[in-house]
């Protein structure tokens, strides 16, 4: 495989738990690092993660990411714990606070992500303690835009996952938690012959972005305006926080992410309906392409 670390994020909500197993050694067989499994509507993202642990013999897989409002911290601890002992290290706890509107449709108050997951984060680090062996507590990893989440993960994480951002929020990033933690952005992508069949492909699993007020947050740092979150998301906007093309392309803004101080980069391949679903053909003909690529 490539020196460049590849990992892949799906919504793996309509895949059977036979069919996971089946797209996790796909994975593997193509030399792909992690596959990370998001908090979903119909997947329990732990019970996920141990299905393609199972399933596999190399392949990392991460929660990526769970929401703190999913699990106290010690249901979260334990079920870490469990899988990365129980598969030979190969689990990462990957962690966030979602959105306002997500947490409020299960029922929960929504708290500031900093105020929220500082108090968590620290829970959690109590709970590690516990441990007997030190080398039984993996890694940690923030889902973190934002500079404040970005500081908590220097302070109380191994680490951050960013979403949807541009190349330059990867060096904001990197400055951000120094030298020694790791760093993967998530980049939505989509291999078509034009970058405007890509771009439109893409653009019904990019709006779900588009339309968080979180996210614009973020992009007016990077000079991005009102006008690019209208309609799904400007041409603009998701030319600079995905890859929509030929190959070319994307493997140049991968590099860009690599260069910018990524430890690696996080694919997150779309599919015809526009959902972030892995193991459809569509998704495995780009990831293929970048393996047999940067192999």
């Amino acid at each position: 495989m490539a020196s460049i670390r590849l990992d892949v994020a799906g919504n793996l909500d309509d895949l059977s738990g036979k069919a996971v197993a089946d797209y996790a050694r796909t994975l593997e067989d193509l030399g792909i690092e992690c596959l990370n499994t998001p908090e979903s509507w119909r997947r329990e993202p732990f019970n996920t993660t141990a299905q393609i642990l199972a399933a596999t013999t190399r392949l990392n897989a991460a929660t990526g990411i769970a929401s703190v409002y999913g699990r106290d911290p010690h249901a979260a601890a334990t079920a870490a714990e469990n899988q990365y002992a129980d598969y030979n290290g190969r689990f990462t706890l990957g962690l966030g606070p979602t959105h306002p509107q997500m947490v409020e449709e299960r029922g929960h108050q929504w708290i500031p992500p900093v105020k929220k997951m500082r108090p968590y984060l620290q829970a959690l680090h109590l709970e590690f303690e516990k441990i007997p062996s030190q080398s039984n507590r993996p890694d940690i990893m923030l889902a973190a835009n934002g500079p404040r989440l970005l500081e908590l993960a220097r302070e109380l994480a191994s680490g951050a996952y960013s979403n949807q951002m541009p190349p330059a929020h990867t060096k904001m990033a990197r400055e951000i938690l120094g030298p020694d933690k790791i760093f993967k952005p998530v980049m939505q992508l989509s291999l078509a012959n034009t970058e405007r069949e890509a771009l439109d492909f893409a653009q019904p699993a990019f709006s779900f972005y588009a339309a968080l007020p979180a996210y614009h947050r973020m992009w007016n740092q990077f000079g991005f305006t009102e006008s690019d979150y209208t309609d799904g998301g400007s041409d603009a906007l998701m030319q600079a926080t995905g890859a929509y093309g030929n190959l070319e392309l994307i493997i140049g803004q991968i590099h860009a992410h690599i260069d910018a101080g990524a430890d690696g980069v996080i694919l997150c391949p779309v599919n015809h309906q526009g959902a972030h679903l892995g193991g459809v053909q569509e998704g495995l003909k780009v990831l293929k392409a970048i393996a047999d690529e940067l192999a």
